[in-house]
C-alpha cells in the first residue's frame, strides 16, 4: 500500500471512531473532551493539552471545559507545582455520562482484533507517533512505555516521570501524556519521502 493511501485509511480510522452528533445533551466535542480526560495521564489533563490533542484552539477548548463544568461533569483543580496550570477532572457524573454515550467505534473494533494483531498495531502506532512528535513536539502523545522522560525505579509498582517530577502510577503507564517523547530516534528509524514511492 502506498504511504499516502495508508495515510488516508489512518486518518479515516480516527474519523470513524469519533463520536456521532450529540449524546444526551452532549455536543460530539464536548463528548471528546470526556473521553480524552478520561484516557489522559493527571499531568495531561489541561485546556491546553485538550487543545493540542483535538487539533483545535484553546478558546473553543475553554468554552466545551465551561459548559462541562457548568453541566457537573468537569471540575478544574489549580495545580499544588504551578498554580497557572488548572487540571480538569472528571466527576462521578461525568464517568457515569460516559458510561451512558454511545460506543467508542474505534475502540470496539480495536477490541475485537486478536491480540497479536493489536501488538503490531500498537508498534506501528507508537512508532509513527514518535516520529510525528520528533518533528512536531505540539503533536506528541504517546504513553510511558516508549517515552524518553520515564525513568525506571526498583519500585515494581511506579517508574518516575522527569518531565512532571512525579511518580507514576501503574494506572498512569497506559495512560495519554501530552508530555511524551520518543525514546528512540524513532524519526530516523522512518524515512521520509517526496511524492509516491514506486
Amino acid at each position: 500500500m502506498q504511504p499516502e493511501t495508508l495515510a488516508g485509511l489512518l486518518s479515516h480510522l480516527g474519523r470513524a471512531g469519533e463520536p456521532e452528533g450529540a449524546c444526551s445533551g452532549l455536543t460530539s466535542a464536548q463528548l471528546s473532551a470526556l473521553r480524552y480526560l478520561a484516557r489522559a495521564n493527571p499531568m495531561s489533563r489541561t485546556a491546553s493539552a485538550l487543545a493540542a490533542y483535538q487539533g483545535t484552539t484553546r478558546g473553543t477548548v475553554s468554552q466545551t471545559v465551561k459548559a462541562l463544568v457548568q453541566a457537573g461533569y468537569v471540575t478544574r483543580t489549580p495545580s499544588d507545582a504551578d498554580r497557572r496550570t488548572v487540571r480538569l477532572d472528571l466527576t462521578q457524573a461525568g464517568w457515569a455520562k460516559l458510561e451512558q454515550a454511545p460506543n467508542d467505534r474505534l475502540v470496539a473494533a480495536v477490541a475485537r482484533l486478536p491480540q497479536h494483531q493489536r501488538a503490531v498495531l500498537a508498534d506501528a502506532a507508537m512508532s509513527l507517533n514518535g516520529a510525528l512528535s520528533a518533528q512536531d513536539s505540539e503533536c506528541g502523545f504517546g504513553t510511558c512505555e516508549t517515552c524518553k522522560h520515564r525513568e525506571d525505579t526498583d519500585d515494581a509498582q511506579a517508574d518516575y516521570c522527569c518531565h512532571s517530577g512525579c511518580a507514576l502510577g501503574s494506572g498512569d503507564q497506559d495512560c495519554l501524556c501530552a508530555s511524551y517523547r520518543p525514546r528512540f530516534d524513532l524519526a530516523a528509524a522512518l524515512p521520509t519521502t517526496s511524492g509516491r514511492a514506486t
